[in-house]
């Protein structure tokens, strides 16, 4: 790390926790991006919404009536109207542009927004599992889910990971989208031990595991101070001169091929655990205290060796201590040092 380089780091530092004195809580999970509208946003937004299965797919319609015109509209068979019914009045199908799967019977959840007439956007097919979970987000909140609050987001806990992309991926957008505080309330109802083997999971991505550790950090228990400690102390540098001296006995031994792909399969693993490194820290200072700023210094911040982007992240889970937490106090936050 250059004497530049170092300055800018501590310029960031001083930033970051200047801004503590005019902080508010966080308006959504503090680690989280969410990647797309929620389908609840999507049908509250929407002046219909309905449940169809396909009829007829894209041309059938047109090649049958001996012409090529709308070749690219399907016919659908509305099923079940879950918003707007005052607005399709007594339709018993609809016609919208889909080139997707021509599996007929296929239901599908259909928007549209009506003016003179409903212009209906794409179709999103459902599996069994998402149909049952679209109606009940389409119900009020006297009869469904409430708008807001640890019992909403209880429902959606059930889904993460779940076999169907679709609802997996909604399930982390409203976690993505809930303030921290109801975060928090829901913490006795979280499932621990699967949060912990969600984040050792290699097939987790990136995106889901902050917010795993997110989690973790707030249902979390001593005993899982030491399984963080090993991913924060996980370090390329202390591992390549092992691994140096394995691909060099091996190559004595004339067995040395494939071996070198090793050094790129550990760099690689660092990469992975280190990719979450602003949640990390936050949920390994959340548990530990400020009894974990020691190793969290020496890890990133006063480190030499250190990457510009782990010090920034280290950076960003102290502000977030300092603003949505009490665990380390501001002053012991405000002396730690790059």
């Amino acid at each position: 790390m250059t004497h530049r380089h170092k300055n800018t780091l501590c310029f960031l530092l001083a930033i970051a926790l200047l801004t503590l004195r005019w902080a508010t809580p966080a308006a959504a999970c503090p680690f989280c991006s969410a990647a797309s509208q929620t389908l609840s946003e999507e049908i509250a937004a929407s002046d219909v919404v309905v449940l169809a299965e396909l009829l007829t797919p894209s041309g059938d319609a047109a090649s049958a009536a001996g012409t090529g015109a709308d070749s690219a509209m399907a016919t659908f068979r509305i099923l079940k109207t879950l918003r707007g019914a005052e607005k399709i009045k007594d339709a018993k199908q609809l016609q919208v542009v889909y080139f997707g799967d021509g599996d007929i019977n296929k239901q599908f959840m259909v928007t549209g927004f009506a003016t003179e007439r409903v212009d209906w956007s794409t179709p999103l097919p459902l599996s069994k599992h998402a149909v049952d979970y679209v109606k009940q987000l389409a119900l009020s909140p006297d009869q469904g889910l409430p708008e807001k609050g640890p019992d909403r987001l209880a429902f959606f806990m059930k889904y993460f990971e779940n076999d169907d992309p679709l609802l997996a991926q909604d399930a982390y957008d409203e976690f993505a989208r809930a303030p921290y505080a109801e975060i928090i309330e829901l913490g006795d109802r979280m499932d621990r031990l699967q949060l912990v083997r969600w984040i050792n999971d290699p097939q987790v991505g990136p995106t889901r595991r902050r917010l795993y550790l997110t989690l973790l950090g707030v249902c979390g228990r001593a005993e899982d101070i030491e399984m963080l400690e090993r991913l924060l102390q996980y370090d390329y540098q202390q591992l390549k001169p092992g691994i140096a001296a394995m691909v060099s006995v091996a190559g004595l031994t004339g067995s040395a091929f494939g071996l070198p792909i090793v050094d790129e399969l550990v760099r690689a693993e660092e990469r992975r655990k280190k990719q979450c490194l602003d949640a990390l820290v936050a949920c390994y200072l959340k548990l530990k205290g400020p009894d974990g700023l020691p190793l969290v210094e020496e890890r990133f911040l006063s480190n030499p060796a250190a990457e510009y982007t782990h010090v920034y992240a280290t950076i960003m889970a102290l502000r977030f201590h300092g603003e949505e937490t009490d665990v380390i106090p501001r002053e012991k936050i405000g002396r730690a040092h790059v």
